[in-house]
Formats: C-alpha cells, structure tokens, sequence
C-alpha cells in the first residue's frame, strides 16, 4: 500500500510533510505511484521507486526529460497516491 499524505505544522507556523512519509511511499511492499506538490504550486509524479531519492535534507526526483530535480522538503506540501495533471512537471 502506498500512502498518501497533507503538510503538518512546523513550529514556525509553515506546513511540511515528513521525510519519513516520503520514505513510507518509496520503500512501500508494493509501490505504488504518486505525485509529490510543491507549496509553489508544481508537482512532480514519480512512477517508480528509482525515480526519486529521499534525504534528510533534499528530495531528487526526475522530471519528464529525465533530468534530476533537487527539492527542499520544507516546500513539500502534500503526497497524493493520485495521477499526476497535465499541469505536473513530470505527469504523463
């Protein structure tokens, strides 16, 4: 199973999702799709486990040219087991 998850409060009053929810998604039994939303409004779909690397301090991921994309965690602000829009940098 996958997972799908909203921003929690930081105590600085930001919205976050964790890296550890991050990693629950990537390391799920049986993985499933997802797409990963900015607070700046993009979004990227990761279609498999080795299309994304999870650290504590950065998210890669690859975007629809294949090229790798560095993320801030901080701007992560939800994880949607959804199909990614057309509006999504890496959606299909």
């Amino acid at each position: 199973c996958s997972f799908t998850g909203r921003a929690k409060k930081t105590k600085e009053g930001g919205l976050t999702v964790t890296i550890d929810q991050l990693r629950k998604a990537v390391r799920a039994e049986r993985f499933r799709p997802f797409t990963i939303s900015l607070a700046d409004g993009r979004r990227f779909h990761v279609r498999h486990p080795e299309f994304i690397a999870v650290r504590r301090h950065a998210v890669v991921v690859m975007d629809k040219e294949g090229f790798p994309v560095s993320i801030d965690p901080l701007h992560i602000v939800s994880v949607d087991d959804r199909p990614a829009t057309k509006r999504s940098t890496t959606g299909e």
